[in-house]
């Protein structure tokens, strides 16, 4: 009995599979472009003062040219190719009520240091600007779960 159920489920895979065989594939997601060496895929330059982490940009207290708080950074928006698009600012508010988050394009930013090299964000926009700008609300599908 074993082997005639044996003998069937080779046969069924048979039948199935040759067909499949004959075919060329195609993916149903094609792969991305091949990487290059291995070498291309780690970074390796030197690290420079004009360069950031994030870690210095999300908490950042956000100030104006007149050197007025006007928000802090909450997040920072990445796109699929690894490039920077915006900061959220939270703008207003006390202890997190009543706060307004606007998405600020990253470009917008002057990013520099104080004496002592401690990071500062400036953006050339006032108080009122921020307050009325759009709020930034994120789709469901950049919700974390």
């Amino acid at each position: 009995m074993f082997s005639r159920k044996l003998f069937l489920m080779t046969v069924a895979c048979a039948a199935f599979s040759s067909p499949t065989l004959s075919q060329t594939a195609t993916p149903a997601n094609p792969p991305m472009s091949a990487p290059g060496p291995v070498m291309d895929m780690f970074y390796s330059g030197s690290w420079m003062p004009t360069h950031w982490r994030a870690s210095d940009a999300v908490g950042q207290v956000v100030y104006n040219r007149a050197n007025e708080k006007v928000g802090d950074v909450e997040e920072i928006l990445i796109d699929g190719d690894g490039r920077v698009l915006a900061a959220v600012v939270g703008v207003g508010g006390f202890l997190g009520i009543g706060e307004h988050k606007v998405a600020v394009t990253y470009r917008s930013f002057q990013m520099t240091r104080d004496a002592s090299g401690k990071a500062k964000l400036v953006v050339d926009i006032d108080k009122a600007t921020l307050k009325n700008a759009p709020e930034y609300k994120p789709t469901d599908l950049m919700k974390r779960g």
